[in-house]
């Protein structure tokens, strides 16, 4: 009789667990359609659990956590946000911990001797890649059976609430994406802690940087999911990380030389380029990782004129094209016509009219490094032809022409973005 009670009293207490455990669920969801946010499903969450909750992103920075709390052992404050500390992520990857985290699909409890606590990790996937990970603290009681159950829900939850922020809506799952975020963005500052950041994410910060920013030539180019191209150029570019940000494909890569990669590298990029039709802009090179976002810029400027340029290839280095970026994209083409040196307008009417080549042969002199001898060469004349047009061109325009020589460069550029044929070679060689 004693026995039949005491399983009914466990059976009675069992239905209690589950419906209570039903009602939180149904909380959890309420809060996810009421528009609550994180933080309203993972209050709901610390309801049952009765455990301190953090929400961690795949670059060991801290999204959100409730109750409010801190861990001055594995985080560090930078700019108003916690981010792990290198020894604690270290001590993460020893204890392989991590790796446990990005495989394992249901939730798990893990001693952390450095807390002397026990903790239950679950990661966080959308589309079947890793976002980020839940981690719930054992601080106030121990782990029960029920606290999987409502771990893997929050799991799912918090899957949608990211869906619906748009900050997750074009991530591909790698774990480096979140950090480059925040350096693009202009929020990390600090070349030590940046690269110490790097480290942490397994990739080496040397002493030159580069961003390098793909973009497809037409959108429906687009033929395969974003993560595999980035997995190819990452492989390809050693060294580098890269995620899809705001539209494009954005690299941040490091060498010890002042080139970004090798020529095998390059050989292999501009065949992975041209197969997927795709441009990829090069900034300078740059020494300090916090100055990330201006060089982001200085890819996206050259992206936005590479369609006016006349190149075909498929990497632009914004060194070769400075001028043509430092160019308002919006000025309209009359406008541009219009800022085109008066030298160069005349030199083209003069050619229409004397059936002459000057205009053309200062342009191969400006398009050769200012260099007599590869500039004849380039023409297929004497340099003493050469020196005779040149000294012409001087007379023609009323002085010693290397005095305005980048007025004429710039004035060349804008010719070019402005679409104008202008100076083809169609005189008698004069």
């Amino acid at each position: 009789m004693e026995k039949n009670l005491e399983l009914q009293e466990m059976t009675v207490e069992e239905m209690k667990t589950f419906i209570k455990l039903g009602k939180k669920k149904e909380e959890m969801f309420q809060a996810l359609q009421k528009g609550n946010g994180m933080k309203g499903i993972l209050n709901v969450a610390y309801e049952l659990l009765e455990n301190p909750i953090t929400v961690c992103d795949t670059s060991f920075s801290i999204i959100e956590n409730y109750p409010l709390h801190s861990n001055d052992k594995d985080f560090e404050i930078r700019n108003g946000k916690q981010y792990m500390k290198t020894e604690a992520v270290q001590s993460m990857h020893r204890e392989r911990l991590v790796e446990r985290i990005f495989s394992e699909t249901a939730p798990f409890t893990f001693y952390r001797d450095a807390l002397g606590v026990n903790m239950m990790y679950c990661r966080i996937s959308i589309k079947r890649s890793v976002v980020g990970y839940i981690c719930v603290l054992a601080r106030k009681r121990s782990f029960e059976t029920t606290d999987f159950e409502i771990v893997r829900t929050l799991s799912q939850m918090l899957s949608v609430e990211m869906q619906k922020n748009s900050f997750f809506t074009e991530r591909t799952g790698f774990k480096y994406e979140y950090f480059l975020t925040d350096l693009l963005d202009g929020n990390m500052v600090g070349k030590e802690f940046i690269e110490q950041r790097i480290r942490q994410l397994g990739r080496k910060p040397m002493r030159h940087y580069w961003i390098m920013t793909g973009m497809f030539e037409k959108e429906q180019d687009i033929y395969m999911n974003q993560r595999y191209y980035i997995e190819q150029m990452v492989t390809i570019i050693k060294n580098s990380i890269a995620l899809f940000y705001k539209g494009h494909i954005v690299l941040l890569t490091s060498a010890e030389a002042r080139i970004p990669f090798d020529v095998a590298e390059e050989v292999k990029i501009k065949d992975f380029l041209t197969l997927n039709r795709m441009k990829l802009a090069i900034s300078h090179q740059f020494d300090n990782p916090s100055d990330a976002q201006l060089y982001y810029q200085q890819t996206i400027r050259l992206l936005s004129v590479c369609g006016s340029l006349e190149t075909s290839a498929c990497v632009l280095r914004y060194g070769e094209y400075m001028i043509e970026s430092l160019i308002d994209p919006k000025m309209k083409k009359i406008q541009r016509k219009a800022a085109i040196h008066p030298d160069i307008k005349y030199l083209i009417a003069y050619d229409r009219e004397n059936r002459t080549e000057y205009f053309h042969t200062l342009r191969v002199y400006i398009s050769c490094g200012r260099n007599a001898l590869r500039s004849a060469e380039t023409l297929h004349i004497h340099k003493s032809t050469f020196f005779y047009r040149m000294n012409k061109i001087a007379e023609l325009l009323g002085g010693p022409i290397e005095e305005r020589l980048f007025q004429c460069e710039i004035s060349l550029r804008l010719l070019k973005l402005s679409g104008d044929k202008s100076g083809n070679s169609n005189t008698t060689g004069k």
